[in-house]
Formats: C-alpha cells, structure tokens, sequence
C-alpha cells in the first residue's frame, strides 16, 4: 500500500510524472502511439487535455504544431489549468483534442458533457485513448467491481451532437 500512496502523492504534486519508474517502457511506448496518432491527424493546433507532464507538447511543438496543455493539476504547469468536463475555448478554437488516459479517473456520468466539450472546441479530430482493461491488474479489478455492482449503469455508446 505504501508504493501505491507514494505514487498518487507524487502524481498529485508532480514530481512523479518525469521519474524512471512513471516512465517504463510501456509507458514510452504509449507516448510513442499518442505521438503517432497526432500526427496522423494532420492537425496543425492541439489541445492536449489531462496532459501530466508536457512530453508529448516537447514532441508536437518540435514539429512546428501549436500545443495548449489542459490540467487540473497547477503543478504539471499546464498552459490553461482548469477542471473538467467544461473547457474555457472558444468553439472549433483547436484542430484537434487529445485525451490520453484520462477519461477513466473522471465520474462516468461526466462523459457525455466531457466529449460534448470536445467535439465543441475541436475541428477535425477528437482522439481518446483510455486503458485496455485485458491489460492491467488494476483495471481488471475497476471493471470488475462496475460489473458486479452494476455502477454505474450509464455505460453505452454516446454520439456527440451535430
């Protein structure tokens, strides 16, 4: 338990989020895969929401993209820091909304308002990655628990208004 307190502290000041351990292989690997899917969307500006650290902006802006980080975390030092599911842009302010594995620490029931929010601000794309839960134990266990509880029971397929 002490490991998983520790990592969530660090998390939450930010010092855990540039530390060998936070960057393992896989975790670079994924980074890798968000870069790759940026890219391919031959978005010129983005907003990268719940971005941690800002590795992926040092990879974008070095391609010549414009990168606003959004957090709630002051710590990060985010470009905008702000709290979800509303975002403080302008409609179609972005080419592209990034929302890496993040969703999944948010209230299901804010989801429907959280992609709202992004189809809003966003022109072209809007692309979310959340964790395969076949993949980690952690996640197993969150699946597990939402299925044998039956919470909460708002899981479906959610079209984004035109």
């Amino acid at each position: 338990m002490e490991h998983i307190e520790n990592s969530s502290k660090n998390k939450i000041d930010g010092s855990g989020y540039c530390t060998h351990e936070y960057l393992s292989p896989s975790r670079m690997s994924s980074y890798g895969h968000q870069y790759s899917l940026a890219m391919k969307s031959k978005g010129a500006s983005f907003l990268n929401v719940g971005s941690g650290n800002d590795f992926l902006n040092h990879l974008l802006t070095r391609q010549g993209k414009f990168v606003v980080d959004f957090d709630l975390n002051y710590s990060t030092k985010p470009i905008v820091c702000g709290k979800l599911p509303f975002l403080p842009f302008y409609n179609s302010s972005f080419d592209v909304v990034l929302c890496f594995q993040m969703l999944e620490h948010l209230p299901v029931s804010l989801l429907p308002t959280c992609l709202t929010e992004f189809a809003r601000v966003g022109t072209k794309y809007v692309i979310i990655s959340l964790p395969d839960v076949t993949y980690r134990g952690y996640e197993k266990i969150k699946h597990f628990t939402y299925k044998v509880t039956k919470h909460p029971q708002v899981w479906k397929k959610y079209e984004i208004p035109q």
